[in-house]
């Protein structure tokens, strides 16, 4: 019974329709029971119509050596091998997570077939920017396998295949990155203010123009953050090592660097749909509904602002957000379109 509810609950984590209660109880089966069960499920994902719709062999062959790499492992492997290994099995249900399969299948189905990337491939200059405007986020795979999550208005830019002997990226606002291992090539995030080293790991970068400070916050593995040039006072300062758990902290306006904790909620809370403030000041909530919602919020009212704002509101509409907050303080709000009006 356990094994059939523990498969069943699976296939819905996989295809993105399990409720946090089910994820749960997912996770909690497979630190009793393991996931020897689960593998022919997961192989089995790679032949099924529905997942893979007019897709050509040689291209869903390349999509799996992408989903492969990304969790380090060599698509040559046998099943049989890898099945003993309990956390690979959950790393490949979350590169299968719908977005990324869609993203990957848009990625792949979308180029020409000489120009679709090999996990292997060569370095190129060609640039490649990811954007996201406000309201909008998007998941995607990069050429070594690696998983980014890119917040709404953000950029990611990097060179198209990466360096011989770094795999470097350039961050404006907020992303969350799955980094493929690779003892020879270094994961390098460059902001304006910090520079974020890692081998491979699992780490949130928030880095807006506009915000007071710089975080990183680590979910897995060890994370090297230290000043960028521009932002060092010495060219030796030490960099920060940080461990699961905990967070790099840049204060823009003394330039100082950190280690801290941080809310699990806040840091990585907006991968899963989750809007959260914590004792946020109005301007700052404000400014978080424009990117969240792809808004634009116009104050005419003079707001008492000594009251700082908390709530939590996964996939909820905008208009449930501003009753919260209308009621913190006492203002009435019209909806027109894209204009949010205060009044």
């Amino acid at each position: 019974m356990e094994t059939s509810k523990k498969q069943e609950l699976f296939q819905k984590y996989v295809s993105g329709q399990a409720s946090d209660k089910e994820v749960d109880l997912l996770m909690h089966l497979i630190a009793e029971g393991g996931t020897d069960d689960l593998g022919d499920l997961v192989d089995g994902l790679w032949s099924e119509n529905h997942l893979f719709p007019s897709i050509d062999e040689g291209v869903a062959g390349r999509m799996k050596a992408v989903v492969m790499k990304s969790v380090g492992v060599d698509a040559t492997e046998k099943v049989s091998r890898l099945k003993k290994e309990p956390s690979y099995w959950l790393r490949v249900a979350a590169v299968l997570l719908p977005l990324t399969v869609i993203g990957a299948l848009f990625y792949l189905t979308n180029r020409a077939p000489d120009q679709v990337p090999a996990v292997s491939q060569a370095e190129s200059s060609a640039n490649v920017e990811k954007v996201n405007p406000k309201g909008q986020k998007s998941t995607f795979i990069l050429f070594d396998g690696s998983m980014v999550t890119l917040n709404a208005d953000s950029k990611l830019t990097y060179k198209e295949g990466f360096a011989e002997k770094e795999r470097r990226v350039t961050l404006i606002g907020e992303a969350f990155f799955d980094v493929a291992k690779d003892s020879l090539r270094p994961f390098i995030i460059q902001t304006e203010q910090i520079t974020t080293r890692v081998l491979g790991t699992s780490f949130n970068v928030r880095a807006y123009p506009g915000a007071e400070e710089v975080t990183v916050s680590v979910a897995t593995g060890q994370v090297s953050v230290q000043k960028s040039e521009q932002s060092s006072k010495t060219v030796e300062e030490v960099a920060l090592l940080l461990l699961p758990g905990e967070m790099g902290v840049y204060k823009k306006q003394n330039q100082s660097l950190n280690k801290a904790s941080f809310d699990v909620r806040d840091s990585f809370g907006w991968k899963h749909g989750l809007l959260y403030f914590k004792n946020a000041p109005f301007e700052q909530v404000l400014h978080r509904l424009e990117q969240w919602y792809g808004v634009t919020i116009v104050v005419k009212k003079k707001i008492a602002l000594e009251n700082d704002f908390s709530g939590a509101y996964r996939n909820k509409p905008l208009e449930l957000v501003l009753e919260g907050l209308s009621f913190v303080y006492d203002f009435k709000y019209e909806i027109d379109g894209k204009e949010v009006t205060i009044r």
